[in-house]
């Protein structure tokens, strides 16, 4: 199986457990800086990563979606784009809210990166796992 069909079955046929390992990976972050740090970057990462997960939620739903309509590209490409909008629109709406809560900005940019270096990560893991790959390789 080549590398890039293992990533689109990990991305489509896995989405709930990659999406549930991407939440367990980002959980601790905040929880560790409302423990040890300040309560507005606790929940600036909270919101943050909530808004990561949204947008990788939409993201996997258009690519399982749009997967469907191998025999009709058009209307696959149709969906496609109708996804990337409701991506646009999250991110237009991450920003408003970015602007808007002026003390979690640090937070909420950082969650919302480090979200999706965690999805990266555990892609790339989920990946490997389905190619066979082993340890050190």
């Amino acid at each position: 199986m080549s590398n890039k069909s293992a990533v689109m079955e990990v991305m489509s046929r896995q989405r709930g457990k990659l999406l549930g390992r991407v939440a367990m990976g980002a959980l601790p972050f905040p929880v560790l800086t409302k423990i040890f740090g300040s309560q507005a970057w606790a929940e600036g990462l909270f919101l943050g990563i909530f808004a990561g997960l949204l947008d990788q939620w939409i993201m996997l739903t258009g690519i399982r979606v749009t997967q469907s309509y191998y025999v009709s590209p058009r209307k696959g490409l149709l969906r496609f784009k109708l996804f990337t909008l409701l991506r646009l629109i999250n991110a237009t709406a991450f920003i408003f809210l970015v602007i808007r809560l002026k003390d979690l900005t640090g937070g909420l940019v950082m969650g919302f990166l480090l979200i999706h270096i965690i999805f990266i990560v555990v892609l790339i893991t989920l990946t490997r796992r389905k190619d066979g790959v082993k340890k050190g390789e």
